[in-house]
């Protein structure tokens, strides 16, 4: 699951042509003032919008050197080493921000990011834990937290964090598609169905919910629902070759056999390697009696297999 870090930031960065100028700018200004420690900062964040996170943890470690005490810095420095997977690089920043302000709820969420994706999830909970203490409105933080129990089997907790993760941020398409993903997996398929249709009102380029959805209305027995499902996930992500994979079951269990092939046969197109797709096009041409193709199909998937 998706986890989300913070950064501070303390001008708004626009990427487009006045971005480039704005980096421009910044070694006039180190040159004219180099004491101003805000002057590297600001220019981290810029390189940071880039996606070059090496050059802005250079320039954050510039800020740092001239201002010690810059928390902010430490934060945005950790968080760049933590788009590099440097995780225990990131972690040691994001203690120092904490050293110098033990009230900096964004530095507890963004140890607990570092900690979840080292694998460290006991003491990531415990960074979640410890950032919505300091401040109860913090809706990352719940966010964060509920993956964490997700993840660990722990369903009813995770459900009471999402819970308020949307209370706090009503507009948390993640929150709405995670609970979804709960509620498919406690058995409780309606309930997945009212999630995922939220989190698609909330952001209806979200191809994964339509995708789960589509998987719920197959367990339910309602194949139109879930080839239209398929084929919203496809429109916004047409590389999605699972996706055409398990429309053309639907498809199948519709009685529409050429339909299911060619969804079969885009699924491949797609990935040569994908088994489920060799297997389910060779199904459906054993029950129309084409026992050629189904011992080719057969062929192939025992080769991928067996790989």
């Amino acid at each position: 699951m998706k986890r989300i870090a913070e950064v501070l930031l303390v001008v708004l960065v626009v990427l487009s042509v006045a971005t480039l100028k704005a980096i421009a700018c910044y070694p006039k200004a180190i040159d004219v003032s180099p004491e101003k420690a805000k002057t590297y900062y600001n220019r981290g964040v810029v390189y940071d919008n880039l996606g070059e996170s090496e050059k802005a943890i250079t320039c954050y470690q510039k800020a740092i050197e001239i201002n010690p005490e810059d928390a902010e810095a430490y934060n945005n420095m950790g968080t760049a080493y933590g788009k590099l997977g440097e995780f225990e690089k990131a972690i040691t920043c994001f203690q120092k921000a904490i050293d110098i302000n033990p009230e900096d709820e964004k530095a507890y969420c963004n140890m607990g990011t570092a900690y979840d994706n080292s694998g460290k999830s006991e003491k990531a909970v415990a960074c979640y834990q410890k950032a919505v203490n300091i401040n109860p409105e913090y809706a990352i933080a719940y966010y964060n937290m509920g993956n964490f129990y997700y993840n660990s089997g722990k369903s009813k907790k995770a459900i009471v964090c999402y819970r308020k993760a949307i209370d706090l941020n009503p507009e948390e398409a993640a929150a709405y598609y995670n609970m979804g993903n709960v509620y498919y997996n406690s058995g409780k398929s309606k309930k997945a169905i009212v999630f995922y249709q939220k989190a698609i009102d909330i952001n209806p380029e979200k191809a994964e919910a339509y995708y789960n959805m589509g998987v719920v209305y197959v367990n339910l027995g309602k194949s139109e629902k879930a080839i239209a499902c398929y084929q919203k996930a496809i429109d916004i992500n047409p590389e999605k070759a699972e996706a055409y994979n398990n429309m053309g079951v639907a498809y199948n269990d519709s009685g529409e056999s050429e339909k299911a092939i060619a969804c079969f046969q885009k699924a491949i197109d797609i990935n040569p390697e994908h088994t489920e797709a060799y297997y389910n096009m060779g199904v459906v041409y054993k029950n129309l009696g084409d026992y050629n193709k189904y011992e080719e199909c057969m062929k192939k998937y025992n080769k991928l297999i067996s790989e």
